[in-house]
């Protein structure tokens, strides 16, 4: 039988024993699904391991495990993938957060730009759809969701780090660009020997004039996904389909 999987903050590694004193992981170990002394469960704590453990006491203040197993996650992610993400509509974007972190996306970084409506986001929100996500989908970490950015900030940042290092790749998708090869990614784009990658997605509406020329003057790959016009919640898992396999 699959046992259940729960994300805890901290280093696990080398313990026998772990208590579990935080209130809402508790909750979803009590309440949600019903565990009880003896009961077995998989912690996994961010490291690329998952520890198998036993429940040896449970209380409303905090549980008892003991370590049985270690074992490998059943995937980390091979690359580091930052997707900076136009805010769009709240349902929209947990969506985009929750598959993101299915794919194997590192970082998560909301951006504001011009054609935003929406110009904030739930943080606690955010954080556990993705802790939820990666506890379903196995892998042996979860993304780091950034705070809100302008788009004009990001784009000076990520120029920068682009002059100091050459294993890196960013692109922006954009409706009128030239669509992006799918066969090797064409010779420019080498996925598996790359370490850093930023996918930038704009808004509902997409990005305006002004924008894409910063692009440009940044030297960021400007790219088209199909002939079609895509949603931006689609675009994004297309865009990142691209590079998380």
């Amino acid at each position: 039988m699959r046992l259940h999987r729960f994300y805890i903050e901290g280093n696990i590694g080398g313990k026998t024993e772990v208590n579990v004193e935080q209130k809402a992981l508790l909750n979803q170990l009590r309440n949600v699904f019903r565990l009880k002394s003896g009961d077995n469960l998989v912690l996994f704590d961010g490291s690329g391991s998952d520890f198998v453990c036993r429940i040896t006491d449970i209380s409303k203040e905090r549980a008892a495990l003991h370590i049985e197993e270690v074992v490998a996650s059943k995937y980390m992610p091979m690359r580091k993938i930052s997707l900076y993400a136009s805010v769009i509509k709240k349902d929209k974007f947990e969506w985009i957060v929750e598959k993101a972190t299915e794919l194997g996306v590192s970082d998560i970084i909301p951006i504001l730009s011009d054609r935003s409506e929406k110009k904030d986001v739930n943080m606690d929100r955010l954080n556990k759809i993705a802790v939820e996500a990666g506890e379903q989908c196995g892998r042996g970490n979860v993304p780091i969701i950034h705070p809100v950015e302008t788009l004009d900030t990001l784009i000076s940042q990520v120029a920068l780090e682009g002059a100091t290092r050459d294993s890196g790749y960013n692109a922006v998708f954009h409706t009128d660009a030239d669509i992006l090869p799918r066969s090797g990614l064409g010779t420019k784009i080498k996925p598996l020997n790359m370490s850093d990658i930023g996918i930038f997605i704009g808004p509902e509406g997409g990005w305006t004039d002004r924008e894409i020329a910063m692009f440009r003057d940044a030297n960021i790959d400007i790219r088209g996904l199909d002939r079609q016009i895509l949603r931006a919640e689609t675009a994004a898992i297309v865009a990142l389909s691209l590079f998380c396999f």
